[in-house]
C-alpha cells in the first residue's frame, strides 16, 4: 500500500508545470538511515526499449545488447 502511495506522489510531482520535460523513468532507493534517494531520467520514445530501465538504447555498448534482447540493427539506428 505504501508503494502505491509513493508512486501516486511521484505521478503528481511529474504533472507539475515546473517540469518542462517529463521524466519517463525513476528510481527510489531507501537508505539504511531511513531516508531515500531519487533518480529521474528522460528517455525519448524513439530511444526506449521494453525492459531497459533508466537507460536509452543509444547509451548501451554493443556487448550489452544481448542482456536486453536488442537487435544490433535497432541499436545501430539509435546510436547514429
Amino acid at each position: 500500500m505504501k508503494l502505491k502511495k509513493i508512486c501516486t506522489l511521484i505521478d503528481e510531482l511529474r504533472s507539475l508545470e515546473i517540469f518542462k520535460e517529463k521524466w519517463t523513468n525513476y528510481r527510489i532507493t531507501l537508505t539504511e538511515e531511513g531516508g531515500f534517494n531519487t533518480e529521474f531520467s528522460y528517455i525519448p520514445e524513439e530511444d526506449h526499449w521494453p525492459g531497459l530501465y533508466m537507460k536509452a538504447v543509444s547509451d548501451l555498448k554493443e556487448d550489452e545488447l544481448d542482456e536486453y534482447n536488442i537487435p544490433v540493427e535497432e541499436w545501430g539506428k539509435r546510436v547514429k
